[in-house]
């Protein structure tokens, strides 16, 4: 809770300034513009109804920035986050302008923007900044003109920023926390806090070819459409190392990759939709990393054809750590093809449900009509638990490979397309209800009886397509059969 407490107290603070009878500049740039190479220590930024990012790296310039402080407000439309919300260790605190790990909140901001600077501070504020009259929008698509308008951090195309022990808040529409936008825009954050309460505001955004790098960080994202870690159309890699990701606000995951996102150790939540998405031909990639939805399943990989991921297989890999889902499925495929490996991966399904295949609402009126899920699931050290359902547009391939187990029922009211079961010599697989699959692969033509415990139920094939089992019927482990259709 306290993660959200702090964030409730900085907004409060933040949006303080903002009264009717505050002034109200209209910028146009931001307070920060680095266009060279440039060093900045303990730069507090403190815009009020801005109309541009607190800070901008463009030109191929690189800015080096340490305990920076950013509060920035905007143009805002309530929104009513709902969910519990999380509890991981709150971040640091803001106590006057200067972050400290154990300070007081803030007060609210003064009207006329202006606050006392911590000693050895550089402080930059909106008041009294008026741009040049009629200065025309810089170039750019749609992207990169709201990071420009609208983030803590923006970083162009061919720029770079590297910033450490900072905190960035953002209370606006599209306020997102960092943003790159473009090919080698580059951003690193070591340490610190980003924290969003706007709508359609990600927490770290890369889009267009951008690279964001964070380590250690604490984003807490409440807006609809918020995501913690995000990219967009045209791409964009995360590369994110432990640290605490948690995102309240409806439709909003914790992950959304329609690029390459990537996490080693770290805590990911969502509390009102899944905590992983993956569109298109995108890939997310995750190592020791804990992974929690509260409602709508864990990881959702689909195509919307909405033109923010381009078509192809969407790729999910996790290798140790955990993924809970404590409503819906573990995973949800539809729209689109898509590959899922897991390795010693702990999962817990609160419904029961592993897996689940079915056509969705996407998709484009004949051009691109909607489709159910094909998917690949790789199980390898792996322990596996709950229901395999899809429906007749759909397709499953599972494979439980190096000692891996599972207990479950696949494609028991037997609707699915298509379903192809593959076992390891060294696998196993228990039933918890009567099963259908279209082709079973026993590895090294071991006994169905050695790698199968019916437990009083049976497996059904499709003789046509299982042609090594001639057709016959073979009893296994615990009672049960293994039957043709």
């Amino acid at each position: 809770m306290l993660i959200r407490s702090v964030a409730a107290s900085l907004a409060a603070a933040l949006l303080a300034g903002c009264a009717t009878d505050a002034p109200k500049p209209q910028m146009l740039m931001p307070i920060l513009l680095v266009k060279d190479s440039a060093q900045y220590h303990k730069p507090t930024l403190l815009l009020a109804n801005s109309q541009s990012a607190a800070i901008t790296v463009s030109g191929g310039a690189k800015a080096q920035i340490t305990a920076a402080t950013v509060l920035l407000s905007g143009s805002l439309t309530p929104n009513s986050p709902r969910g519990a919300g999380a509890k991981p260790p709150g971040p640091p605190s803001i106590a006057g302008n200067s972050a400290t790990k154990h300070g007081q909140m803030p007060p609210p901001m003064p009207k006329d923007g202006k606050m006392p600077p911590p000693p050895g501070s550089e402080i930059f504020t909106a008041k009294g900044k008026q741009p040049p009259p009629g200065l025309p929008p810089q170039g750019g698509n749609r992207l990169a003109m709201v990071c420009k308008k609208s983030a803590g951090v923006y970083v162009a195309a061919n720029s770079q920023a590297e910033l450490s022990d900072s905190h960035i808040l953002t209370a606006s529409n599209e306020g997102k926390g960092l943003c790159a936008v473009g090919n080698k825009a580059r951003i690193g954050f070591n340490t610190g806090t980003i924290t969003t309460s706007g709508p359609s505001s990600h927490g770290v955004f890369a889009t267009e070819g951008g690279y964001i790098t964070v380590n250690h960080a604490h984003v807490f994202t409440s807006g609809a459409h918020s995501s913690a870690l995000a990219t967009d159309q045209g791409g964009g890699t995360v590369l994110a190392n432990a640290g605490h990701y948690v995102v309240t606000g409806p439709y909003s995951a914790a992950i959304y990759s329609t690029g390459l996102i990537s996490g080693a150790g770290g805590s990911y939540e969502s509390t009102d939709d899944n905590v992983v998405v993956v569109e298109g031909g995108s890939k997310v990639q995750l190592t020791s990393a804990t992974l929690k939805a509260d409602s709508k399943g864990a990881v959702m990989m689909y195509q919307s054809f909405s033109g923010d991921a381009g078509v192809g297989v969407s790729h999910f890999d996790a290798k140790g750590g955990s993924i809970t889902a404590l409503a819906g499925p573990l995973f949800y495929v539809t729209n689109t093809h898509a590959a899922i490996s897991l390795d010693n991966v702990a999962l817990v399904s609160k419904d029961g449900i592993l897996l689940k295949a079915l056509k969705g609402p996407w998709g484009v009126p004949d051009a691109h009509p909607t489709q159910g899920g094909t998917v690949t699931l790789t199980a390898t050290h792996q322990q596996l638990a709950g229901k395999v359902l899809a429906d007749a547009s759909s397709s499953i391939t599972l494979a439980l490979t190096d000692n891996s187990q599972m207990r479950g029922a696949i494609n028991s009211n037997n609707k699915a397309g298509h379903i192809k079961l593959v076992i390891s010599a060294n696998s196993h697989w228990q039933l918890t209800a009567d099963s259908h699959v279209s082709q079973l692969v026993l590895e090294n033509h071991v006994p169905p009886s050695h790698l199968i415990a019916g437990n009083g139920h049976s497996l059904y094939y499709r003789q046509q397509e299982n042609p090594a089992l001639q057709g016959k019927t073979y009893k296994l482990q615990g009672g049960g059969y293994l039957r043709p259709e």
